[in-house]
């Protein structure tokens, strides 16, 4: 049985690509293999799943870096997303849905209407309630 030859695979180019933020299917691709070699090599091969690893940490530094500048250069939408992600900032808010007469107000849930107020509802609805 004749089998194919091992492609022998940069592991600078993994580790460009990963510092990138390519995927590992896009990877695969990107080296003209399946992403089934490619799990299959990341086994085989220790060096492999360190290259994918060093590679991503290296691109979120360089964009880490570069919103910190843009970030000490002024831009506040950096500022902001930096806190959001970073500081668990959030944005909140509070919707009043509320009428000054009441009539806005949400409805209570049936099960916390006493009886009379059950009585009130059935009847606005033309409904009469079945006494007990």
């Amino acid at each position: 049985m004749i089998t194919k030859p091992k492609i022998q695979i940069d592991l600078a180019k993994v580790e460009s690509l990963a510092a990138n933020g390519l995927t590992q299917e896009q990877i695969a691709a990107a080296l003209g293999i399946s992403e089934r070699t490619l799990r299959s090599r990341k086994g085989e091969i220790a060096d492999f799943a360190d290259a994918i690893k060093r590679g991503k940490a290296k691109g979120i530094a360089l964009v880490t870096n570069k919103l910190m500048e843009s970030i000490k250069g002024g831009n506040m939408t950096g500022m902001i997303f930096f806190l959001k992600t970073q500081a668990g900032w959030k944005e909140t808010q509070v919707i009043d849905n509320k009428s000054s007469d009441g009539s806005m107000s949400p409805a209570k849930p049936a099960k916390d209407l006493t009886d009379e107020e059950l009585a009130a509802e059935l009847e606005k609805l033309g409904e009469k309630p079945a006494h007990s």
